[in-house]
């Protein structure tokens, strides 16, 4: 059992209900149990047959994979297939894992205060965080689309929902193993994991807003108090290589490189950190599928803002546009871009920028074809035996390469 599965998932499931009994656990022994336990889910993962008894089941907005772990706790893996608040039959103590996206907990006193959506109790949990459910607690669960835990229960539960076709179970899945695998990879490098810490930014009111004067609002006022929290960039940067979701979603591109510094899915945003601009690819007119904000920290560049003069909202060609606005962006300069809307910025090489993405309105971006600068100036492949790609994530030792030059230029302490 110790070498198998963190020794805390025993301790809650055994507690009774004596108010003496209370679990001997540190914050330190749930912060880091993934790195150490990544390998063994996994490993659990590809030995489990999603073709027997049990097999997967769709329960509460969930796919639910079962794992064949012989003795000890039951485990199962669970994959939200969408976002929505649903009651959670607690029939059994349950302890959830929490692995990749949120958690949205609610609990009631009374059956008609869960009808009547009147929590007494909530609470958000995200990556690595543990807690434990017991029988007959009111209870409602909301996660955001795609996150993965890990319930432990007992012994092994029934089948409280629909049985699923093995192929339609393909894609939680793969994002279970990719949530894995990810915790291996976090697993082999140097230092304890750090769990993200609370911050002002936690927050910030949802960016899914159909109005962009309403965003530019919001989002200003993130990027200026932001652009002036020395201390919190610094934690953020710290904290990606630690973080799967953040260290795969900060990229090497064929304009610039970015860092993620933040992700709030459930809001409809994500900060990032833009630097080491590559001008000259930046020439290419192009959209982007997301509204946007983004302030500058240092050098600038000349934005050109385009209007389309073809009346479509698709691709388009250099003869389809038409000079809209040109500034002179610099330190201290920010703006707010909308999905729709053609733009060029040439970038200064010392450029650093804080860019606020909104939600996808739309499939993919759009560019002017015969601008796309050639295959030879495209990010060099991670690995020698791959394509070079327009984008592909940055390795840990571009992070690294990225955090010194932000080091360097006294952004971050």
């Amino acid at each position: 059992m110790e070498a198998l599965y963190p020794d805390f998932i025993d301790r809650l499931l055994s507690q009774g209900r004596d108010p003496h009994d209370i679990p001997v656990i540190t914050a330190g022994a749930t912060t880091d149990w993934l790195t150490r336990f990544a390998p063994t889910l996994l490993a659990l993962l590809d030995q489990s047959s999603m073709v027997g008894p049990p097999g997967p089941y769709l329960a509460q907005h969930h796919v639910h994979l079962p794992l064949r772990t012989g003795d000890g706790p039951s485990l199962v893996l669970r994959v939200a297939s969408s976002s929505a608040m649903a009651a959670w039959p607690v029939t059994t103590p349950t302890v959830v894992l929490t692995l990749a996206g949120t958690v949205e907990l609610e609990m009631y006193r009374q059956q008609e205060d869960m009808e009547a959506g009147r929590p007494q109790y909530t609470r958000r949990f995200g990556p690595w965080e543990v807690f434990a459910a017991h029988p007959g607690t009111l209870c409602a669960l909301q996660s955001s689309t795609g996150a993965v835990h890990i319930l432990a229960t007992g012994h092994r539960p029934g089948v409280p929902g629909e049985r699923l076709p093995v192929t339609d179970a393909d894609d939680a899945v793969a994002r279970a193993r990719a949530v894995l695998e990810a915790g291996v990879t976090v697993a082999g490098q140097e230092g304890t994991p750090v769990k993200a810490q609370a911050s002002w930014l936690d927050d910030v009111p949802s960016l899914d807003l159909p109005d962009l004067r309403s965003a530019e609002r919001i989002s200003r006022d993130v990027l200026n108090r932001l652009a002036n929290d020395r201390a919190l960039i610094s934690r953020l940067v710290d904290e990606i290589p630690h973080d799967a979701e953040r260290l795969a979603n900060s990229r090497v591109t064929l304009l610039l490189n970015r860092l993620s510094l933040y992700q709030a899915t459930g809001r409809g945003f994500e900060i990032r950190m833009n630097m080491n601009p590559r001008p000259a690819n930046q020439l290419i007119p192009h959209d982007h599928c997301y509204d946007f904000a983004t302030r500058i920290l240092t050098g600038g560049y000349v934005h050109v803002v385009r209007r389309r003069c073809d009346g479509g909202q698709g691709p388009f060609s250099a003869d389809d546009l038409e000079l809209g606005i040109v500034t002179v962006e610099r330190p201290g300069s920010a703006y707010t871009l909308g999905h729709q809307m053609v733009h060029q910025a040439v970038m200064e090489p010392d450029t650093v920028t804080l860019f606020i993405r909104g939600p996808r309105r739309k499939r993919s971006s759009n560019s002017v074809a015969a601008m796309v600068p050639p295959r030879e100036s495209w990010p060099a492949p991670a690995e020698p035996h791959q394509d070079p790609a327009e984008s592909r994530p940055a390795t840990l030792a571009e992070y690294h390469l990225m955090r010194q030059y932000l080091h360097e230029r006294r952004l971050i302490d």
